[in-house]
């Protein structure tokens, strides 16, 4: 079954979802290979059963794992019919197709083989091969018919050169990771480790920064189910790059943000990493603008747009509310800053700042004997 640019096998038809388009949420697939960049073959071959028409799917790679590259999977799959098999084989041509970058992807600001900036002479060129986007300068024209397509297109020059892999901007699970059929598991008890995790955060930040892995075990062993389908780590604080809406010219640019979950609950953007200080600046220091955590009404992830955020915030003098958007480069990292930002607003909101700068002197002052929580010691 082919969905969002993966290729899902199963056991058998009855463990598939009621609906394709619900492939990899519904469903026991045993395994799904990642299709864009995969090279698709047909053969045909004879036995004493007769004539069989035949599919290798090999999948471009795996998963880096600590710098090494998996080696992506190889099926061969068969059929009695031909036209079924041809049929098959001009879908999964057409699915390896790549997904093109999105422009507002912070990964797209720049050219992303010379990383020289885009202009208005100089504009965005996408590559037809792996979906990246390059200066002009940087592709070629060149024949796919791989890929389905009729006439030459623009394709990058390290896809042309083939020194780059097509898929190498894929973000790849690791291949034991896959499987809906070992890790099958309710939502009820994904929603029940996420809930733990943020009730967590309220009683202590202790509990957080060990993450939820150890609750995700233990949730596995209480239902018999191996692994939880989605494991979930989150800590206090957290940073990376996003692109942000500016509030009057409506332009996205690319900031660099920190989360201080653990003690003022400020969010802090920086024009990008190197700005943001070697080490780690202070608020106040180098940043292009805060968001104060307390005055945050509502943090969501966009109905519309799988990697955008959206932020609500309201100023405690005027009323005056604020909606503020954000883009990740991946749905699953949006899902992460979500998800903190939720923590961090379940922590903070309707707190004034001196009581959060009066525990956070108490959390760091050396306990005394006989202390307890209620005279400033945090418990032990």
């Amino acid at each position: 079954m082919l969905h969002d640019r993966k290729f899902y096998y199963y056991n058998a038809e009855e463990e598939g979802p009621s609906d394709p388009t619900l492939a990899g949420t519904e469903g026991l697939h045993k395994n799904y290979i990642d299709t864009t960049g995969m090279k698709v073959t047909a053969f045909e071959e004879t036995d004493q059963q007769g004539k069989w028409f035949g599919l290798q799917v090999e999948e471009e790679f795996g998963t880096r794992i600590g710098g090494e590259v998996e080696d992506g999977q190889v099926q061969r799959l068969v059929t009695s019919v031909k036209e079924e098999r041809d049929e098959w084989l001009t879908n999964l041509r057409y699915a390896s197709r790549p997904k093109f970058t999105h422009p507002d992807d912070p990964r797209a600001v720049d050219c992303m083989e010379s990383h020289e900036k885009f202009s208005i002479l100089a504009g965005k060129n996408w590559c037809r091969s792996c979906g990246g986007v390059f200066l002009k300068v940087n592709t070629v024209q060149k024949e796919l018919p791989e890929l389905l397509y009729d006439e030459p297109v623009t394709v990058c020059r390290p896809c042309d050169t083939g020194v780059k892999k097509n898929s190498r901007w894929i973000a790849k699970v690791p291949k034991e990771q896959r499987s809906l059929k070992k890790k099958a598991a309710p939502a009820a008890a994904t929603d029940a480790v996420v809930g733990g995790a943020k009730r967590g955060m309220k009683k202590g930040m202790n509990f957080m920064k060990k993450g939820v892995g150890a609750v995700s075990s233990a949730a596995a062993d209480a239902t018999g189910i191996e692994a939880l389908a989605v494991e979930i780590k989150l800590e206090a604080d957290h940073a990376g790059y996003m692109t942000k809406l500016g509030d009057i010219r409506k332009n996205w640019k690319r900031r660099w943000f920190l989360l201080d979950g653990s003690g003022t609950g400020i969010l802090t953007y920086y024009e990008d990493e190197v700005a943001h200080g070697e080490g780690g600046s202070k608020v106040g220091v180098n940043e292009k603008g805060t968001i104060d955590m307390r005055h945050v009404i509502k943090v969501e992830a966009s109905p519309d747009d799988p990697e955008r955020l959206l932020m609500t915030t309201q100023d405690p003098e005027t009323g005056k509310e604020r909606e503020w958007q954000f883009r990740s480069s991946t749905t699953e990292d949006r899902d992460k800053w979500v998800a903190v930002l939720e923590m961090a607003q379940d922590k903070f909101v309707g707190k004034t700042m001196g009581s959060l700068l009066g525990g956070l002197r108490a959390s760091q002052a050396p306990a005394q004997p006989g202390g307890s929580a209620e005279e400033g010691v945090p418990p032990g």
